[in-house]
């Protein structure tokens, strides 16, 4: 009991409640943006988010893009229970038919999951920002700015799975920032069961000097071993489709130089931009002013996030959602030369802060 009064006292009250307030902002924000997209959001016109809905109700025999990515799904699965006791208005809508109603019911539950994440992401988009020492208001901004993506819109409103992603990013961004050889360890397990698009940046903490690379090799090692556990127990030979990892690899990569050729298209130049916009521009200016500067400094393992995403895209009809896998990165430059172009502030206050 003393233990307990001990640690109370020790809480600073004054700095948890501003980051509840921060916190809260980004969730203001996400919820705003986002809502009208899932209000209005039809399943039934969907390809993607039928399948999801169909991995949260248990059944994985789906095609081999979608099926390992479970744990959003499981996550909708396991508070499906607890939240369908709430007669919530936005939850029922009495005038509905039973289809209509479940399709309802689905989708919120996948918003409800990943509003939480998407808000969460946003909130370490502003520490790490904060991090990088450019100040509380830039990081304010670069949480509003990873919100605005039209990417990071959809994959909070309608049943995807790509915020637990973006949430594994940021984190992963901001511990090889502060050089967190135990933090990067523990997360490294949940990038490679997120989505298969981050099973390579596990071995980017290797060309760190900083790290512990025991500790870094042990967690890859394990890594490893879930992935293939966990497929092992999805895969499953009577599924009406059923190829491994690597066949699915080998399937991608031959439409790679045909979506490369797409890049120099009027469509394929809209969707290279669709997420970003001109930040992505600001973003490669902020690159070579801070070049020549010298201001702040990203390391080399997070600055391998923008050429690694460009190479998905080669894997991708979709570059303009694949580049945003780059966020920390492209945020962070775009800011630093609106700063120092747009506003003139030729100098900005390095206080690096770990939070």
């Amino acid at each position: 009991m003393k233990g307990i009064v001990i640690l109370l006292e020790n809480i600073n009250y004054k700095n948890f409640f501003k980051k509840l307030l921060i916190l809260l902002f980004f969730f203001s924000i996400t919820l705003t943006n986002s809502f009208q997209t899932f209000k209005y959001f039809d399943i039934k016109d969907s390809t993607d988010p039928k399948i999801y809905i169909k991995m949260s109700k248990g059944d994985y025999n789906v095609s081999p893009t979608h099926k390992y990515r479970w744990v959003v799904p499981k996550t909708v699965e396991i508070i499906r229970p607890i939240v369908s006791k709430f007669n919530l208005p936005i939850y029922y809508d009495e005038k509905q038919d039973e289809i209509s109603i479940k399709n309802k019911n689905d989708k919120f539950l996948f918003f409800l999951v990943n509003l939480s994440i998407i808000s969460l992401t946003a909130y370490f988009t502003y520490i790490f920002i904060l991090n990088l020492g450019l100040g509380h208001l830039n990081g304010l901004i670069g949480g509003v700015l990873f919100l605005l993506n039209r990417y990071i819109n959809l994959s909070a409103a309608i049943p995807m799975v790509d915020s637990l992603q973006y949430f594994c990013i940021i984190l992963y961004s901001i511990f090889l920032l502060n050089n967190q050889t135990i933090k990067t360890s523990l997360l490294m397990p949940l990038m490679v069961i997120s989505k298969e698009t981050l099973i390579p940046l596990i071995f980017i903490p290797l060309i760190n000097n900083k790290l512990k690379r025991n500790f870094i090799f042990l967690s890859i090692l394990l890594s490893i071993f879930i992935l293939i556990f966990v497929r092992q127990q999805i895969y499953n030979l009577n599924d009406d489709v059923s190829i491994n990892l690597f066949e699915n690899l080998i399937s991608h990569f031959g439409l790679s130089l045909k979506r490369l050729l797409k890049f120099f298209t009027i469509n394929g130049f809209l969707r290279f931009f669709s997420g970003y916009g001109i930040i992505l521009l600001f973003a490669l200016l902020g690159y070579l002013e801070n070049f020549k500067r010298c201001d702040f400094f990203i390391p080399l393992k997070i600055n391998l996030l923008v050429p690694y995403s460009l190479f998905l895209c080669l894997f991708s009809n979709d570059s303009g959602r694949m580049l945003t896998i780059s966020f920390p990165v492209v945020i962070s430059y775009s800011l630093y030369f609106i700063n120092t172009r747009l506003l003139n502030i030729k100098k900005i206050n390095l206080n690096s802060k770990k939070v």
